[in-house]
């Protein structure tokens, strides 16, 4: 189980915990004093019938109980003060497992190493624009499935335009294999670059471009 779930999970357990013990004791503070008014109207008045007259009650009998309602109230508000306390140390410690272990990367699966876009170019057709190019899954990484190129397309101030996608040819990309893909956008002509990412379910994959000498990260963004 996640430790920060755990942890999350104990401090329910401490704040129904707290929330129970409250109530119990609110509870037993109500009987307390219906028991005490009761005593007491009993010993003002303990011949209703007759009427003969009102005794006196001597004050250690009111207010020198065992349990008093101060004494009781205190009693309250420890409990309530440990139960926050216990909350406030297992949300600490939750917030202190959390940032030890860091937060995972969202729609980044990992990969032992980056896609490798070997080749690519675009035609211009009746007011379309195709883009193909040959994509390869290197030696040392893992089987990919499901693999999708998107491409995105932005006129020459940069603005953007349209997006299309399409899956590759090849359904399983196996370590070292190739494989052509095709996307094809319904764009205007002013269409003055583009850009290509590669993307299975789980999220965008990082790729190289190994078509130029210098080889750089492709950086992906959407």
């Amino acid at each position: 189980m996640n430790v920060s779930l755990l942890l999350v999970l104990m401090a329910l357990g401490a704040s129904a915990a707290s929330a129970i013990m409250t109530w119990s004791l609110l509870r037993r503070e109500r009987e307390r004093a219906a028991a005490r008014v009761a005593a007491l109207g009993a010993d003002i008045d303990p011949h209703p019938d007759e009427r003969l007259g009102l005794d006196t009650v001597a004050p250690g009998t009111m207010f020198g109980g065992p349990d008093t309602p101060a004494r009781t109230s205190g009693r309250i508000r420890l409990a309530v003060v440990a139960a926050m306390a216990v909350v406030a140390v297992v949300a600490l410690a939750a917030q202190y497992a959390s940032a030890r272990h860091g937060t995972p990367a969202v729609n980044t699966p990992a990969t032992s190493s980056p896609l490798e876009l070997m080749s690519m170019r675009h035609v211009r057709d009746a007011g379309t624009f195709t883009i193909n190019g040959l994509l390869r899954n290197p030696r040392r990484s893992e089987p990919i499935s499901g693999l999708t190129a998107v491409v995105f397309a932005f006129d020459s101030k940069g603005t953007f335009l349209t997006s299309a996608r399409a899956p590759i040819d090849f359904t399983t990309l196996q370590p070292g294999d190739e494989s052509p893909f095709a996307v094809t956008l319904q764009a205007p002509g002013e269409i003055a670059r583009y850009r290509v990412t590669f993307r299975t379910e789980a999220g965008v994959l990082r790729h190289v471009d190994r078509r130029n000498t210098d080889v750089s990260l492709a950086v992906n963004r959407e």
